[in-house]
């Protein structure tokens, strides 16, 4: 029987079946693309507004994402990344001050923030260059933004990697999670 994700409380009959325009509260891992496809430009205008005022210029250079808790790209894919960044700066996003990966990654220079939250997906929205890792915060500032180039995280690893829904109940929460862009040109899965 379904359960609440924090709680583990059974959910009720009553509201398996709750009706039409009722409002959700969706946690966890209930993102699939296909969930919003059909209705992505209100979601982008209305759904979520971000007041970006007072933001920085768009910036030419690329972004990558590298925030610690999520399934992080190994350094080889980070140093692959930082090849594409020949047209502009480089840049990293994490949600750790000091992250493990800012000294193994010296030598590529670049720029660090240390952003969470809303500020993160500000800040992703600046840019017109994104790669990131699986990290549905992340995949949401490129979403929401206007980057011409989205570089998307591998999934042959962690809990992307399994983007068609779970069969049975025993099977992670995780499966499922599937917010690959398909019919839009700007979102690039082969690098």
């Amino acid at each position: 029987w379904p359960r609440e994700a924090q709680s583990g409380r059974q959910v009720t009959v009553g509201e398996l079946e709750t009706g039409p325009e009722a409002w959700l509260t969706l946690v966890g891992e209930f993102q699939r693309f296909e969930f919003i496809a059909d209705a992505r430009e209100e979601v982008r205008g209305d759904w979520l507004r971000l007041d970006d005022a007072g933001g920085a210029a768009r910036d030419a250079g690329l972004l990558i994402g590298v925030r610690e808790g999520e399934v992080v790209m190994t350094e080889f894919e980070i140093r692959r990344l930082a090849g594409l960044a020949n047209r502009g700066k480089l840049h990293f996003l994490t949600d750790l001050k000091n992250d493990p990966l800012r000294e193994k990654l010296r030598d590529l220079g670049g720029t660090w923030h240390v952003e969470t939250g809303l500020e993160a997906i500000r800040l992703a929205k600046r840019f017109s260059r994104i790669a990131f890792c699986q990290s549905a915060l992340y995949w949401w500032g490129a979403f929401l933004g206007d980057a011409r180039e989205i570089y998307f995280p591998k999934i042959d690893t962690g809990p992307w990697s399994h983007p068609e829904p779970a069969k049975f109940a025993y099977e992670p929460p995780h499966h499922g999670i599937d917010l690959r862009v398909t019919d839009e040109k700007r979102w690039v899965y082969e690098w």
